[in-house]
């Protein structure tokens, strides 16, 4: 855009002068709500209080579970990401999306008692 101007004194106007770096959205893996952060919270109390209740016995009855969706599809790079920013500027948040017509569910379970 600017031939009459190298590269070189560019980037250094850029990054030295302006205070601006090629920066990558920080990966975050799901946008959780404030009701999503408050149900987690009352969660861990509950989960604390029974183990106050029943210590081993409780840890020995729980299952854990985990489920996600996997999809064929090449999500953006690191490098696609990048932006020119500010130092000061606050970093860009990138969430996990699901983009493919082809997905299917990997689910996981286990109970703790396995381990004990």
């Amino acid at each position: 855009m600017f031939p009459q101007l190298s590269r070189s004194l560019l980037h250094e106007t850029i990054t030295e002068k302006l205070l601006f770096h090629k920066l990558c959205a920080r990966w975050v893996q799901k946008q959780l709500t404030e009701q999503h952060m408050l149900n987690r919270v009352q969660a861990s109390r509950e989960f604390s209080e029974r183990y106050e209740l029943d210590s081993d016995n409780f840890l020995k009855s729980i299952v854990t579970g985990d489920e996600t969706w996997v999809a064929n599809y090449t999500p953006e790079t690191k490098r696609q990401s990048e932006q020119w920013r500010h130092t000061t500027s606050p970093s860009t948040k990138k969430y996990q999306t699901t983009v493919s017509a082809t997905n299917i569910m990997a689910q996981c379970f286990r109970t703790t008692e396995a381990s004990f």
